[in-house]
């Protein structure tokens, strides 16, 4: 497995709830079972600054692997972390 800490910065994309659709690589984040991986990251909440120890998180389908991190700042709200490189696109629950 590589190194997924490496080489890029974790980057906080949003904060959503748990209805809103969340899409990274046209993969929604709660359509599918989130595997956890042996590796944490130290990120921080961009309004309160606390400092949580996130799980690293990845999705997979098909050919298609995805890491993030989901930290629960608070009762349905999540705040979703991504590498540099990930493109992401957000579109709320009609």
């Amino acid at each position: 497995m590589e190194n997924i800490q490496n080489s890029r910065v974790w980057i906080f994309k949003k904060l959503i709830t748990c209805f809103d659709k969340f899409y990274i690589e046209n993969l929604n984040i709660w359509d599918y079972k989130w595997i956890y991986l042996d590796e944490f990251v130290t990120v921080e909440d961009p309004i309160y600054k606390q400092k949580y120890n996130a799980q690293v998180l990845s999705i997979v389908q098909g050919d298609t692997t995805i890491y993030f991190l989901a930290v629960e700042f608070s009762n349905t709200n999540w705040g979703i972390y991504l590498k540099d490189d990930y493109e992401t696109k957000l579109i709320k629950f009609a």
